[in-house]
């Protein structure tokens, strides 16, 4: 189904006033499908932003705009209403545990003049990082000399026992302790891309901004002053970010 792209302001309130009524009458098929509550709630959030815009003074053009991302959501609702529902996926179930693996042991340091090791135990119930002195006799028992255990900051717990096995080794072998000098990781910077939606940045604009942080940038004379995250509702986001450009033109 097509759009209307009305002309003067009057159009544009009612045609956000015609597509609030279609929505409205579709209420009973599109809420017992589960399905679309994704699609339905994206409409309606898109409904209320087009007839917030009518609200004080923006231009024309931002409440076309906003009434026109409305018209194609319903659109798309509408379609998806003339399809089947899709089936509801089953959940998937577990299969019974068998008899418990071995822990696997992975070493990590080694020091023989000093006798000392560190292990990595994979073990699924206690995950753990240990630093053992070996025994020099069979009639004697290893040393732990710290156990560490491993959780989702297992990196530093990594670190942890790497550096303690580092001094106790020193400390056995009687020598000073250097301290190991580490580089830095270099630093990634994600590129970003620029594109004016809105204005004139050595004015007042919009700036939608893409990269690792998706976003509008409204710009006064050159210089961030908002700032609105932009996700998958981008087309209400950008409105949003027109609308408060909008204000400080008028407050300008």
């Amino acid at each position: 189904m097509s759009t209307t792209n009305p002309n003067s302001r009057k159009d544009v309130r009612n045609a956000i006033t015609a597509t609030a009524r279609r929505f409205a009458g579709l209420h009973a098929q599109w809420s017992g499908r589960p399905d679309l509550a994704d699609l339905a709630q994206r409409t309606q959030a898109a409904l209320t932003a087009a007839t917030a815009s009518l609200s004080g003074s923006k231009p024309t053009d931002v409440i076309r705009e906003a009434q026109q991302t409305a018209g194609e959501l319903l659109a798309e609702l509408e379609l998806a209403l003339t399809k089947p529902a899709e089936p509801v996926k089953a959940q998937r179930t577990r299969a019974p545990r068998g008899d418990a693996k071995p822990p696997e042991i992975r070493e990590l340091f080694r020091d023989d003049e000093a006798h000392l090791i560190v292990n990595w135990v994979l073990d699924a119930a206690a995950p753990r990082f240990v630093v053992l002195e070996l025994a020099q006799e069979a009639s004697q028992a290893d040393i732990e000399h710290l156990v560490v255990k491993a959780s989702r900051q297992w990196a530093t717990e990594k670190k942890t026992a790497l550096d303690f096995a580092g001094r106790k080794a020193a400390e056995l072998k009687g020598v000073e302790y250097v301290e190991p000098v580490v580089a830095p990781p270099a630093k990634r910077v994600a590129k970003e891309t620029r594109y004016l939606v809105y204005g004139d940045e050595k004015t007042v604009g919009v700036v939608m901004v893409t990269g690792a942080d998706n976003r509008y940038d409204v710009v006064v004379k050159g210089e961030v002053v908002h700032t609105i995250k932009a996700t998958r509702a981008y087309r209400i986001q950008r409105q949003e970010a027109i609308g408060e450009a909008s204000k400080l033109e008028l407050a300008a």
